[in-house]
C-alpha cells in the first residue's frame, strides 16, 4: 500500500461513519448510538488528520509550490472540521445535531474529497516516486498508531473498544 492508497482508505472509513450517523441522527432516540458514531467519527478523523500533517504535509512543505501551499493551508481546513466535530461530541440527536452533521460533512468532502484527492493527491503522486509512497505509508501508519491511544483517550473511547 502506497500512503496515496492509505489516505484514501482513511477518507472512505471517515464517510462510511458519516453514513451511519447521518442514519443515527434521524432518530431522536437513538442518543447511545448517536454518541458512539460521534466519538469514532472524531477519533478516527482525528488520528487520520494528525498523521497526515506530520508525514505527509511535512513532505508537501519541500514541494511544487501547489503542495506547499496546501500543506500549509490542510491543517487550517483539518482545524475547522475538528471544532465542527467537537460539537457532535455534546449535542443529542436533535435538528441541531443534524445540521452539525451536515456541516461537518460537507467541510470534510471539500477538504478530502474535492481538495485532496481531486487536486493534490494527483500532484503527489507525480512529484514523489513509487518507492517513498511506499515510505510514507508506512511512517503515516507509525505515527496513527503512535497517536491513537491518546486520541482514543482524549475522546473517551477505551482503546480495547476501538
Amino acid at each position: 500500500m502506497n500512503v496515496l492508497e492509505l489516505i484514501q482508505h482513511d477518507h472512505d472509513e471517515v464517510a462510511g461513519i458519516f453514513d451511519e450517523l447521518a442514519i443515527a441522527a434521524r432518530h431522536d432516540r437513538r442518543t447511545d448510538e448517536a454518541a458512539r458514531l460521534s466519538a469514532r467519527l472524531v477519533a478516527v478523523a482525528r488520528i487520520h488528520a494528525r498523521a497526515e500533517e506530520r508525514v505527509v504535509y511535512d513532505v508537501m512543505r519541500t514541494s511544487i509550490a501547489p503542495l506547499k501551499a496546501f500543506a500549509l493551508a490542510g491543517p487550517h481546513e483539518h482545524e475547522m472540521l475538528d471544532i465542527t466535530l467537537d460539537k457532535l461530541l455534546v449535542q443529542r440527536p436533535s435538528d441541531e445535531f443534524r445540521v452539525i452533521v451536515k456541516v461537518a460533512r460537507d467541510l470534510f468532502e471539500m477538504h478530502a474529497r474535492d481538495r485532496e484527492e481531486g487536486e493534490i493527491l494527483p500532484l503527489v503522486a507525480e512529484v514523489i516516486g513509487p518507492d517513498e509512497l511506499s515510505v510514507l505509508a508506512c511512517d503515516m501508519l507509525a505515527e496513527q498508531a503512535r497517536i491513537r491511544p491518546k486520541i482514543l483517550h482524549l475522546v473517551g473511547i477505551p482503546e480495547r473498544a476501538a
